[in-house]
Order: structure tokens, then sequence, then C-alpha cells
């Protein structure tokens, strides 16, 4: 099965970049804006995304995911150790890029962002409305 880079899985990889990891292992980790680039070509292939989405997409997750790490790394340098905290931070984030991918998706392309998600529900309540819309 081909490993899916979600919005939670990079937020899961910032976690652990920001706590517990030692110097050495930390260089063997990715970027927030290499994590961002390549979920942004990911969404472009699997959303069939135009040029300017992709654009738009990249920069969303480049801000995002660096804010969040910054955040992160604030917190685990005044010594923060409770999870939920640093749960809570990426759930912000996280439904901000979702909240930004809204506004730049067409309907269809959010419907199947949802279902890549796994989130059925929404998919299906958002293709609800948009057949109503019709």
């Amino acid at each position: 099965m081909r490993a899916k880079l979600t919005v939670k899985t990079v937020a899961a990889a910032i976690i652990a970049a920001c706590c517990s990891i030692p110097a050495s292992a930390q260089q063997e980790i990715k970027s927030p804006e290499e994590m961002a680039s390549e979920e942004a070509t990911r969404l472009e292939s699997l959303l069939s995304l135009e040029p300017h989405q992709t654009f738009f997409i990249d920069s969303v997750l480049a801000h995002d995911t660096k804010m969040m790490y910054e955040e992160m790394k604030a917190l685990q340098k005044d010594g923060v150790m409770e999870e939920t905290v640093y749960r809570q931070i990426r759930d912000k984030w996280t439904e901000s890029i979702n909240r930004a991918y809204r506004e730049i998706l067409t309907d269809t392309q959010w419907i199947a962002f949802l279902k890549s998600q796994g989130k059925f529900k929404e998919a299906r309540k958002a293709a609800k409305s948009l057949k109503e819309k019709e």
C-alpha cells in the first residue's frame, strides 16, 4: 500500500522533530518546507490541480507548517511535555490548512480530498449539498 503523506502525518513528523529526538536524528527529518512541497505535489496528482491551485496549496502549507513547527518548538523550549497541548496545536493548524484548501479547491476536488483523508461522512454531506445546488 502506498504511504500517503497527509496533513496529520506532516504534523506528526513536526511533533516528532520537536519532541525528544536527539539532534543527530533530527538531521534525517525533513524541514517543514520540504514536507509542504511533497504534500502539494501529492495533492496535485491526486486532485488534478491546476498550476495556480498547486501554488496556493504549496504556499499555505509552507506557511502553516512552518508556523506550527515554530509554535511547537517554543513549547519544547519552555519544557512543555503534555502531549495534548501539542495535539491542540496540530489540530489548530490542520483546521487552518483545511479552511484554506476549501477556498482553493473546487467542490469536486474538495470531496475527493475529504475521501482521501478518510472523512467519508463529510464527503457525502458535501456531495449532497453540491447536488442540491445543481
